[in-house]
């Protein structure tokens, strides 16, 4: 009796709605399990009451490939799986996995439908952004915190539930046969689910497994779970079923024989002796761990390729700085000295007044390419060290915009290996530039010291300031340098950035780069 009282309280108390319908256009609701109620908000009366609830709650986006998995099911189709939206009775949206069976009917009952609908918006969720592993972590925990709590109140509610349930058999006296069909249609909903399912004993011994599991590592043939899923004689030293069994909700990772990942969520279910069993899901990740490291390789070339691209653009810009010195500047040098010749010479006033004007053309286009040159040489100041050429770059920005910049340096740091020193001028060169165009800025200051064999070196300005998004520090609209291109050249290096900022606060960031010393007759 105590196995038929759990087979029941299982179908109603398991957590996922399950539900038997009419086999017509709209799936009109027969039974459906008491969860509705905590997950929708309504009521499974309501459900039974009015048979297009069901309907009206799917998200109209979804309902045309929900109605076709239903018509499929009607022409004969022995199960179809569909994944949609439905709102809640306080309009939120949940994301739900539906499985669903047909059964035929005889002549005494007429064919139907029967199924299991898993909450999935928390995998939805924490899927829709694996880019961010932190993100992920936070979300997972948010998520293992909800199902821990729902798993403590379903618990609450089995007990219960199985002692009522003992009443209403004893009161209506519940055949054997009655018993059996729930215990058929369990098994027809669980047999038909595309995630793995068992349940483990505190004894250990495998009690069920779905066809997913037997399919992945094989008939249970009575073994235990420490033989049956891992190849060992004994308890697992760093098994977790001891928690569940003591009323903790468990989820880890399992890694197979097989190479296969599953993300593994453990529910302790407790029985109508008292004793708990451990409800496992096994739900299969191996190909989002692939593209987790994928993503992972691709950010680590990503950071390699901006760095390359920083030293590409310097040599490319000191290569054009020295073509324009050595041709047009030294051309127009030539042309000026020429004209000055003639000027000497016997000329009228107006041809004399002509050939100044000229003269005045040529000065401005000399200063001109002087300036460019300047500008195109300006990330790696060759013959000046680190501290020089900060100072320098301040003093140009000072000079050109109007802005107030002070200049702070606490220690000597000699040299810095050229990768460093290209990146971190014209990381700070951007900021300059993000100050003066973006922030408003107009007092700036920027400091740099060695601490634990790193530079640091901070930009700080009192402008409008912004609202940081580390997720959307990406490249400029125009393809800028951009706070991206800063992050990931200096996290090639081995270093970071960090941006502290609000509206009217003003901007603070730190640049952050492993010290390369290089001294004077040796290499550090």
């Amino acid at each position: 009796m105590g196995s038929e009282t759990n087979f029941h309280s299982f179908i109603k108390y398991t957590p996922a709605i399950t539900y038997t319908a009419k086999a017509d256009e709209i799936r009109s609701i027969l039974y459906i399990s008491p969860q509705v109620e905590k997950l929708l908000g309504f009521s499974g009366q309501e459900f039974i009451t009015k048979p297009d609830t069901w309907y009206r709650l799917i998200h109209p986006g979804d309902r045309g490939r929900v109605m076709d998995a239903v018509s499929d099911l009607r022409a004969g189709i022995e199960k179809v799986v569909t994944e949609y939206r439905i709102f809640t009775r306080d309009g939120k949206l949940l994301h739900f996995h539906d499985q669903a069976v047909a059964i035929p009917g005889d002549r005494e009952n007429p064919p139907c439908l029967q199924g299991i609908m898993l909450d999935i918006t928390g995998f939805v969720n924490i899927l829709n952004d694996i880019t961010d592993r932190r993100q992920m972590e936070k979300e997972l925990l948010i998520y293992h915190n909800h199902l821990d709590k729902r798993v403590n109140e379903l618990t609450a509610e089995l007990v219960k539930a199985n002692k009522n349930l003992q009443r209403e058999i004893d009161r209506h006296g519940v055949t054997e046969s009655l018993l059996q069909a729930e215990r058929d249609k369990l098994k027809s909903i669980l047999d038909a689910m595309d995630d793995g399912v068992c349940m483990v004993s505190s004894n250990y011994d495998v009690e069920y497994a779905n066809p997913v599991i037997e399919r992945e590592f094989g008939p249970v043939k009575g073994r235990k779970c420490y033989e049956y899923f891992h190849g060992v004689g004994e308890i697992c030293l760093e098994c977790n079923s001891r928690d569940v069994f003591a009323g903790k909700s468990v989820r880890w990772e399992y890694h197979s024989s097989s190479g296969k990942t599953f993300d593994l969520y453990d529910a302790p279910i407790r029985n109508s002796d008292g004793s708990i069993s451990k409800l496992e899901f096994f739900h299969d990740v191996t190909d989002r761990k692939k593209d987790e490291v994928m993503l992972l390789d691709y950010q680590k070339k990503l950071r390699s390729m901006a760095a390359e691209l920083s030293m590409v653009e310097e040599r490319e810009r000191r290569h054009i700085a020295m073509d324009i010195h050595d041709y047009i500047s030294q051309s127009l040098a030539a042309v000026k000295i020429k004209l000055e010749t003639i000027k000497h010479s016997p000329l009228s006033p107006d041809t004399l007044e002509g050939f100044n004007r000229i003269g005045g053309f040529i000065d401005e286009a000399i200063g001109y390419t002087q300036s460019l040159i300047t500008d195109l040489s300006i990330s790696t100041l060759q013959g000046i060290d680190f501290s020089e050429a900060l100072e320098w770059l301040c003093n140009q920005f000072q000079e050109r915009h109007g802005i107030r910049i002070s200049f702070e340096k606490s220690g000597e740091i000699n040299l810095i290996g050229e990768e460093t020193r290209v990146i971190l001028i014209k990381s700070v060169r951007e900021l300059l530039n993000n100050a003066v165009k973006h922030s408003k800025a107009k007092n700036v200051k920027i400091s740099y010291q060695s601490r634990n064999s790193k530079i640091h070196v901070t930009v700080e300005d009192d402008g409008i300031g912004f609202k940081v998004d580390h997720k959307k520090l990406r490249l400029g609209k125009n393809g800028g340098f951009g706070l991206f291109s800063i992050r990931e050249s200096l996290n090639h290096l081995g270093g970071n950035m960090t941006v502290r900022s609000g509206s009217s606060k003003g901007t603070v960031i730190t640049l952050k780069a492993p010290l390369k010393i290089l001294r004077r007759g040796r290499k550090n």
